[in-house]
């Protein structure tokens, strides 16, 4: 995690900036003591494509939020996708979780499926609900092994 100078990079829909900015990054920022790359924050002028390319190659960690919309709206959604999913290697092969919103996983593209284990999974019921005990467990479990 050292080698990295971001700890978590987090990609998900503009429309999702409440449950990532107060409830997850929170959580992650807060709590477990992690820097963390938000776009909507973190952002500066200039291409956004580079930015989030950079952002994504500089994390340890690489924390997709599926949600309906990220999945069904977010223009920018493959984009995050294929160069998270790209950015696994031999060196850092846990790098992607995914948290999925209850009713989408069948929306989760076969490419992102394809870089994780089922345990890299996180099921959300909603993002207007707060992260559980467990879940928060888990979450901490895959982003710091």
């Amino acid at each position: 995690m050292e080698d990295y100078g971001i700890h978590v990079f987090i990609g998900y829909a503009d429309d999702d900036f409440r449950f990532v900015r107060f409830d997850l990054r929170r959580y992650l920022e807060e709590d477990l003591n992690l820097n963390t790359y938000i776009h909507q924050r973190d952002l500066r002028a200039g291409y956004l494509d580079q930015q989030l390319l950079d952002a994504i190659q500089d994390s340890w960690r690489l924390v997709l939020v599926l949600s309906a919309n990220f999945l069904r709206r977010y223009e920018k959604a493959h984009l995050v996708m294929k160069m998270c999913t790209s950015a696994v290697t031999p060196v850092n092969p846990d790098r992607v979780l995914v948290l999925v919103e209850q009713g989408q996983g069948r929306h989760v593209p076969d490419y992102v499926l394809a870089v994780l284990d089922e345990e890299k999974l996180v099921r959300l019921h909603s993002l207007n609900e707060e992260l559980g005990y467990e879940q928060k467990q888990r979450i901490k479990h895959l982003i710091l092994t």
